[in-house]
């Protein structure tokens, strides 16, 4: 029973350090900052900011303190704590990876609330993470009610179709 115990908590610290990477990575990359930048200003090498990325190990608080200060974020972002900006970050990881089989690249500023989407069939666009959102879960349930077989090509089309309404709604308003 006691070694079930040790690989629940072993399982569950490794998550916590692969969550904090996940946010630390997207914090630094909502910001514009490359690894080296965010080490030169917090006060560590690039190295050491690629290990918290990679979920090898989690920053002691006085550097977290340092990580949260040049990134222009509470601690609390950092650690977590703030459930809307977790679940901004884990929406648009999902999304990242997903649009990227499309060849179309998503970049979060403003500490992940604009994006700018860039493709072989996308003109530059950026909106709100909001906006975003919004189109994506339209396009999900367009996607779902249909449940066509070639899931991947349709989302992308239709996620195509909707930007292109958004970018015509917007260009008439």
């Amino acid at each position: 029973m006691e070694n079930n115990t040790n690989l629940g908590i072993q399982e569950a610290v490794k998550q916590q350090r692969r969550l904090f990477g996940l946010r630390l990575r997207t914090l630094r990359e909502s910001a514009g900052l490359t690894q080296q930048q965010l080490g030169d200003s917090a006060g560590f090498t690039a190295s050491v900011i690629a290990r918290y990325e990679a979920g090898g190990s989690l920053p002691r608080p006085k550097s977290l303190e340092k990580l949260a200060a040049a990134l222009g974020v509470s601690v609390s972002d950092l650690e977590g704590k703030n459930f809307s900006l977790d679940f901004k970050i884990a929406f648009f990881d999902f999304l990242k990876r997903r649009l990227k089989l499309f060849n179309i690249q998503a970049e979060y500023k403003d500490k992940v609330n604009t994006v700018t989407l860039t493709g072989p069939d996308i003109s530059e666009i950026t909106m709100s993470c909001n906006e975003l959102q919004n189109l994506v879960e339209n396009t999900e349930k367009e996607t779902n009610k249909l449940l066509r077989p070639l899931f991947n090509k349709y989302f992308y089309d239709l996620f195509k179709a909707n930007l292109e309404t958004m970018k015509h709604q917007k260009k008439n308003s």
